[in-house]
């Protein structure tokens, strides 16, 4: 078990009582995603700052290793990784879709997706990335060429017949 307690001074982290461990972040915390086959987490805070969390999963470490990456302006809102784990996917309120190649650091841009990211997703195969927007538009990426293959737009809530 994982929770996150949000004060104004600080974000405090409490693994389970068999991992006896407490982490602290002075920034509001928008989202968490597990890495798919290493035992470590991602947040991103309200500052544009995506924090990778090491040690925190494992009994073994006394204290986690906080890795810091920075590229957004504004809030970071959402993360996902790719199935092995390899690119880790960002956005918010800049509008572009941010891939972190985790081996090397770098980065490549989607920018002008026309507004806000709120979630991303990746297809189980890795083919594409999802991403829905602020603006209730859903739009569908090929993962090799970043290239939109699909856009919904205008979703509106559905009316019952009758």
């Amino acid at each position: 078990m994982c929770s996150f307690l949000y004060t104004p001074l600080a974000v405090s982290l409490q693994i389970s009582s068999a991992i006896p461990s407490t982490c602290r972040w002075s920034h509001r915390l928008y989202t968490v995603t597990c890495h798919p086959e290493e035992p470590y987490f991602v947040t991103g805070d309200s500052q544009g700052k995506i924090i990778i969390w090491r040690g925190v999963l494992s009994a073994k470490t006394p204290e986690p290793v906080t890795t810091v990456l920075h590229w957004h302006a504004h809030a970071v809102k959402t993360l996902c990784f790719n199935s092995d784990g390899t690119y880790l996917l960002s956005g918010g309120e800049e509008a572009v879709l941010t891939l972190w190649q985790m081996l090397t650091g770098k980065r490549r841009f989607l920018p002008r997706l026309g507004a806000p990211l709120a979630h991303v997703t990746v297809s189980a195969d890795d083919a594409f990335y999802i991403v829905s927007c602020a603006d209730n538009s859903i739009k569908m990426l090929d993962s090799a060429t970043l290239n939109a293959t699909m856009t919904f737009q205008g979703l509106k809530r559905g009316v019952s017949p009758g």
